[in-house]
């Protein structure tokens, strides 16, 4: 067990567990969520979500005005854990289906936009993901 402490493969087991044995979501939800986690179900199949797995730096993205699409990819490419995205417009498609497919595959996928008039008119739609839209004064 302590090999498997803090560890992807951990997160795994706990994944199969739960799929092999539904009636159990509920009762390991209830150990698992004071420390963070919880089991959502993600495209059919139940995955543990949240906490760190890694205890290491965060990425953080810095502005950049050359390659912007490419450098956040690359960045989403590496995540393993989590990934939360803070941005006051969300206009780019790519980007949004890339998160959506670091989501599927179990990592913590957040996200906060502005709700205003420029995302509705022209912004992603973020359903799919767990979101939060920001109003003005917030």
């Amino acid at each position: 067990m302590s090999d498997l402490n803090g560890s992807q493969n951990l997160r795994e087991l706990l994944n199969g567990l739960v799929n092999d044995r539904l009636e159990i979501t509920d009762n390991l939800n209830e150990i698992l969520n004071p420390e963070g986690f919880g089991f959502e179900n993600v495209g059919g199949v139940f995955k543990v979500q949240g906490g760190v797995v890694h205890k290491i730096e965060p990425v953080i993205n810095e502005a950049h005005f050359r390659d912007i699409q490419n450098r956040i990819l690359k960045a989403l490419d590496n995540a393993e854990v989590s990934t939360i995205v803070v941005m006051a417009w969300f206009t780019n498609n790519t980007l949004f289906e890339k998160l959506v497919e670091k989501h599927i595959q179990g990592l913590c996928v957040r996200l906060a936009k502005y709700d205003d008039g420029i995302n509705k008119k022209y912004g992603v739609d973020i359903s799919r993901l767990p979101h939060k839209k920001i109003k003005r004064g917030q």
